[in-house]
């Protein structure tokens, strides 16, 4: 465990070279992964907002309060979030500097780590390798964990490469870091959970050759030590809020990234060797982020992690080598347990796996006979590498994070919209149509004046029975559309504001609530008082093909009021039923709400009818005059076709 692999003659660089080479591989990864931050990629994934929101939670209330709302949240990449947040504000920006900061880490641990593996010049190249490679790049400005997880599993490799060059007295400080990384890489990506397990088999390693080196025991010793020292510090993590398998099982989805956790041995096996053949073949593209089905290493790396990949199998007798293919078989596993497999899960075994090219590298150079044939040689790798970097950047600037699908992928319209709200003259209350986007949301506006509605089934007022509809803005995101039955009522009223991106795709539509809407509420007459002060102002209904109604009720909430149920139903023979949820208000805001519904016809030439009830928190019905036992009203009858 304890033996070094001597630089070849010509891989010998002295010190102050590789330190100006590390500050420049710096600069130039830092400057990939924070030029046009913010901008490119338009928009901002929701995992991304929630880490955004752990972030601020820990700004706010300490790391008690947001372990406690981490839940699957990666705590290292909200503390890096936050760490950015302290001096830059919180923005759309912020959390993929967060990623930022991690990915240039990554840059710097794999290159430290690579030097002791293969020499300073092999450090260096890897290190450029993952400063302008495409999938490192993405990540790293995306905001999502895996770029958190890489960065850790680098600071490890290097750790213990430093502690296990030094006698055990001389260690002791660096396999308590070595314990420290672990800790971080363990909470910072699911794929990382088997941190422990390749803690494990490196201890085992060492026991087993302790039996006849000296050294060897000492390395034990200090593995066990950073063992406990990352068990320790990751209790707290592990103890946090949320479930067990979230924050333990590497079987578990990265959170932003698609995929389920699949059971069977068939898919495991399946699993494993399509995420080993995703290292150098192109694999299924990602539709939910717009990525491509690029693999982990470029076309022209495939020949040199070929190289890599048989010297790493003809030393697996050397003690390092062995640990080290173990280590990269436990890194695949989690790709494998997630169906489909994808570069996300791949990207924290990214630090170990650039070893494979930076062998070949190296061995085809060591072993090329004679001056121009090592010329050749060399040239071939730098090649290699500087085709890496320039069309990794080229992919990522001027493809990936240029393309109008991805901006559409990752809500640019949502965040667009959300700062178009800013702008809006402030004579009355905001209405914005969300859905499955409550993070983002929630994440760029804060706290500002702001009343939330799932315009699937659900469309929101400012106004009552007295007043009428009072002014105010209705924001309509085109990734969250208001249902065009509730959007009938806007038929005659075109919008203030359509916002369109540079392809012409619209992004959102700003609309003004006034008293010109009044006429086209649905309304009963008389209107019906329901009980708790609210009140009944009518229905809409339409026919839809395929035996099915659309139905729109209207509703008027007094200030204050709680959360209610409306039960609607077909009724005849059979009964086709519905529930619609009416929100509380606020103290000092009436809402007029006009709640949706679809419903099947029952299949009968009979009348049937239609039926309401109003049902409380507790789910009994309120009292309404004419209603039946069960605290129906009789609406309408109607014969329907079949």
């Amino acid at each position: 465990m304890s033996e070094r692999t001597p630089p070849i003659k010509d891989d010998r660089l002295p010190r102050l070279g590789f330190s100006a080479g590390m500050l420049l591989l710096l600069a130039a990864a830092g400057a990939l992964r924070v030029v046009w931050l913010g901008d490119l990629p338009p928009g901002l994934p929701g995992a991304a907002a929630e880490h955004g929101l752990l972030a601020r939670a820990l700004v706010e209330s300490g790391i008690p309060g947001a372990l406690r709302d981490a839940d699957a949240a990666s705590v290292p990449l909200a503390a890096l979030i936050a760490m950015a947040g302290r001096l830059t504000g919180f923005d759309v920006a912020t959390p993929a500097l967060g990623a930022a900061l991690a990915g240039t880490a990554t840059v710097g641990f794999t290159a430290l780590w690579l030097r002791r593996a293969v020499g300073p010049v092999g450090g260096l190249a890897g290190g450029a390798l993952l400063a302008g490679s495409f999938w490192s790049l993405l990540f790293g400005r995306l905001g999502l964990s895996p770029a958190v997880g890489a960065a850790g599993l680098a600071a490890l490799l290097w750790l213990v490469l430093e502690a296990i060059r030094r006698p055990l007295r001389l260690a002791l400080p660096w396999y308590v870091l070595a314990g420290l990384a672990a800790a971080v890489a363990f909470a910072a990506d699911p794929v990382l959970r088997v941190v422990p397990a390749l803690l494990l088999v490196a201890l085992g390693a060492a026991l087993w050759r302790a039996r006849r080196s000296e050294s060897d025991r000492a390395v034990a010793w200090g593995l066990a030590i950073s063992l406990l020292v990352a068990t320790l510090a990751a209790l707290p993590v592990v103890a946090g809020g949320g479930g067990a398998a979230g924050r333990l099982g590497f079987w578990s989805p990265t959170p932003g990234l698609p995929g389920d956790t699949v059971s069977g041995i068939t898919e495991t096996i399946h699993g494993y060797g399509s995420a080993l053949s995703r290292i150098i073949w192109p694999g299924a593209p990602d539709t939910a982020l717009n990525l491509p089905d690029a693999p982990l290493f470029d076309l022209w790396l495939v020949p040199w992690v070929l190289v890599g990949s048989v010297v790493a199998v003809r030393r697996v007798r050397r003690p390092l080598a062995t640990v080290g293919l173990v280590w990269g078989a436990l890194l695949l596993l989690p790709a494998a347990l997630v169906d489909p497999d994808h570069p996300g899960r791949l990207l924290p075994a990214l630090p170990l796996l650039t070893l494979l090219p930076v062998l070949g590298m190296r061995v085809a150079v060591e072993r090329a006979h004679g001056r121009w044939r090592r010329v050749v040689m060399t040239g071939a790798a730098v090649a290699t590498i500087a085709a890496t970097v320039i069309t990794g950047a080229w992919r990522y600037f001027a493809g990936w994070a240029a393309d109008p699908a991805t901006g559409w992928a990752l809500d640019a319209g949502v965040v667009a919209s959300l700062a178009a709200i800013r702008d809006l003259p402030p004579d009355g209350m905001v209405v914005y149509s969300t859905y499955g986007r409550d993070a983002v949301v929630r994440y760029l506006s804060g706290d500002a004046p702001r009343v939330d509605v799932d315009g699937r089934h659900l469309l929101l007022l400012p106004g009552d029975p007295a007043t009428g509809v009072r002014r105010g803005w209705l924001v309509v995101p085109a990734a969250t559309p208001v249902d065009p039955h509730l959007m009938e009522i806007f038929a005659e009223i075109p919008p203030v504001e359509v916002a369109h991106a540079p392809d012409g795709a619209e992004l959102y539509r700003v609309y003004r609530i006034d008293e010109r809407l009044g006429q086209h509420i649905p309304l009963s007459v008389p209107t019906i008082p329901w009980g708790d002060g609210i009140v009944f102002q009518g229905f809409r209904l339409t026919p839809l093909e395929g035996g099915r109604v659309t139905l729109v009720f209207a509703w008027a909430l007094p200030a204050g009021s709680a959360a209610h149920t409306a039960a609607v139903q077909l009724a005849g023979e059979s009964i086709s039923e519905a529930r619609l949820a009416l929100p509380a208000t606020a103290p000092d805001q009436p809402m007029i709400a006009l709640a949706m519904a679809t419903l099947d016809i029952p299949g009968t030439s009979e009348p049937l009818d239609l039926r309401l009830a109003l049902l409380d928190a507790d789910g009994r019905p309120n009292a309404v005059p004419g209603a039946d036992a069960d605290g129906f009203l009789l609406l309408e009858r109607y014969r329907f076709e079949p």
